[in-house]
């Protein structure tokens, strides 16, 4: 496993690089990233409806790595940096783009993790709108951030499952984690 010292993020559409960026992940690098990568898409011709999709994804995903990763510094005022990776593709043959993101986790962060990813992915999609009103509403914290929504809304807004992958790390108490999410084009590009 190659250890990552900045963020990976890449745009390919149909096999070609269309955005690549290698940095530390922050509040501001989500916003300014989200902003290319949404005008990287409309200028696409994907429809405006699935480039905010997609753009609500990065966006969600990016925090997650920034909040979550074993390797978050607290910048002070919530504020945030964190190393990560970010992949997002288009595939022509079956009209998905797919949004793959990896960062390290600490060992005791797995067993929830999974557990949650596992609960949310148990849930029927065309239930998963009501589950994550449910959840909002009960004000139950699943982990130490958050109500656990993440992954609700990010089920919820691509309308699939969620794919993940844990891998062990040449460090004592970090994994590696990865999470594939996949939403439908809307045009063949």
């Amino acid at each position: 496993m190659k250890k990552l010292d900045f963020l990976k993020l890449e745009l390919t559409i149909n096999d070609v690089v269309l955005f690549d960026f290698n940095g530390i992940v922050t509040q501001n690098t989500i916003v300014s990233i989200s902003k290319a990568i949404r005008a990287i898409l409309i200028e696409s011709v994907e429809e405006e409806a699935r480039v905010r999709t997609i753009f609500a994804l990065i966006i969600e995903i990016m925090q997650n790595i920034l909040s979550y990763s074993a390797d978050s510094v607290d910048l002070g005022n919530n504020r945030c940096k964190s190393r990560g990776a970010v992949l997002i593709s288009h595939s022509s043959g079956d009209n998905f783009y797919k949004i793959h993101s990896g960062n390290y986790i600490l060992k005791e962060q797995q067993k929830p993790l999974e557990e949650n990813l596992n609960r949310v992915n148990a849930i029927a999609i065309e239930d998963i709108k009501e589950a994550y009103k449910h959840q909002r509403r009960s004000g139950k914290k699943v982990h130490s951030r958050g109500a656990g929504l993440g992954f609700f809304d990010m089920v919820r807004k691509s309308k699939n499952k969620l794919a993940y992958r844990f891998h062990k790390s040449d460090e004592n108490n970090r994994i590696y984690f990865e999470l594939d999410v996949k939403v439908k084009g809307a045009k063949k590009l």
